[in-house]
């Protein structure tokens, strides 16, 4: 994991956090709320090493990302 002071995507769209797939990173913005973008940013990489995200549109993939994510934050206390 790496925190950075900016991160953006391809799109030059400002980002809170990503997953590297190809160095197997994930890269957070210095922000109050990296615990969320950090569980966030896990779940894209368990469905990357599960091979769910196989065949995903990115909307698809980011829409069963953040149903997770607010399923489990709670319990986390996040």
């Amino acid at each position: 994991m790496r925190v950075v002071n900016y991160l953006e995507d391809d799109d030059t769209t400002e980002l809170l956090g990503a997953f590297d797939s190809e160095n197997e990173t994930i890269y957070l913005l210095r922000d109050p709320k990296w615990r969320q973008v950090l569980l966030h940013e896990i779940i894209h990489a368990i469905l990357h090493y599960s091979g769910h995200n196989e065949g995903l549109s990115i909307k698809k993939e980011e829409s069963i990302v953040l149903a997770l994510e607010h399923g489990l934050q709670p319990i986390l206390e996040i």
